[in-house]
């Protein structure tokens, strides 16, 4: 007996999947589960459609969206907002060493400032990439 591939996609629709592992984005929210992520003023806001509450503000999406995954398996999400923090304060540093580099007539200043700068930026993508784990 073949499958088809539209037979195939009805099992799939059947079978017991856990809703947490597809993310639907509607408009501009993105909901998982029974949360949903919404981007406003600088900053992404998990909220539960049970209680109607916002459970979470993040700065980075990556953030917003594995509290919504955890929260939906009921696990802790203390760990990912203080990477998330981490994450933020050093975009913000990074913001502040751009300025000053672009600013700034010694030569000496700059290089440091320019050190400081890569250093930050690499604690960023570090932080992220820890923060994506969660999401996988």
């Amino acid at each position: 007996m073949t499958n088809t591939p539209a037979q195939a996609l009805k099992e799939l629709v059947d079978s017991s999947i856990d809703t947490v592992l597809f993310p639907v984005k509607k408009g501009n929210r993105i909901n998982i589960g029974s949360y949903s992520i919404k981007y406003s003023k600088g900053e992404y806001s998990v909220k539960c459609y049970r209680t109607n509450t916002v459970v979470a503000k993040t700065f980075t999406k990556a953030a917003a969206l594995a509290i919504a995954k955890r929260l939906n398996k009921k696990q802790s999400i203390e760990q990912i907002l203080e990477l998330d923090d981490t994450a933020a304060k050093h975009h913000t540093d990074c913001i502040f060493y751009n300025y000053t580099m672009n600013t700034t007539t010694n030569d000496v200043k700059r290089e440091v400032t320019q050190t400081r700068y890569d250093i930050s930026k690499h604690h960023e993508h570090v932080t992220l990439g820890k923060i994506k784990q969660f999401i996988y």
